[in-house]
């Protein structure tokens, strides 16, 4: 299979039990195709999926922060892993985000600490349009396949 193949089962249970589905592309609500959560999953083919706690590709940004867990999916969509690209805007904190390309994940604190945030494709013209209740943006860290990037080492451009 290509690059851009894209295969993963689902299962409604833990531990790879209960109702198997198989996911070839974006699924925007998995109760469409059936199937009221997922619980496990195994990635089989394709680069990286993201998958999200809401249907729509939403994320629960209360679960991302560390307030409440979540224990289940509703929705995925692939990710390319070779594209990405970030710009932060700031004026002594990050004031606002413009993702071109790829997912991203950031961070409360350095180091990858504190709350998440996902960033997708798209303009952030405040922190709390993407979840966060301050400007507080320390580290981020994209999405990427651990096949294709064992060491997640990246260099800076001099841009």
């Amino acid at each position: 299979m290509g690059m851009n193949a894209y295969k993963m089962c689902v299962f409604d249970q833990e531990n790879f039990q209960g109702r198997c589905m198989e996911i070839t592309n974006e699924c925007m609500n998995v109760c469409d195709m059936g199937m009221d959560r997922v619980r496990s999953l195994r990635v089989d083919c394709g680069p990286c999926f993201v998958g999200y706690e809401q249907m729509n590709f939403l994320p629960r940004w209360d679960s991302w922060s560390n307030c409440q867990k979540n224990d289940y999916l509703l929705s995925f969509r692939p990710s390319d892993p070779e594209k990405h690209k970030i710009c932060l805007f700031e004026v002594g904190e990050v004031g606002s985000i413009m993702v071109s390309c790829g997912s991203w994940v950031g961070y409360q604190f350095p180091g990858y600490r504190g709350s998440q945030y996902l960033l997708e494709k798209g303009e952030y013209r405040h922190f709390n349009e993407f979840g966060a209740r301050h400007p507080q943006f320390q580290s981020v860290r994209r999405i990427r396949d651990m096949q294709w990037h064992q060491h997640g080492c990246y260099t800076l451009s001099s841009k």
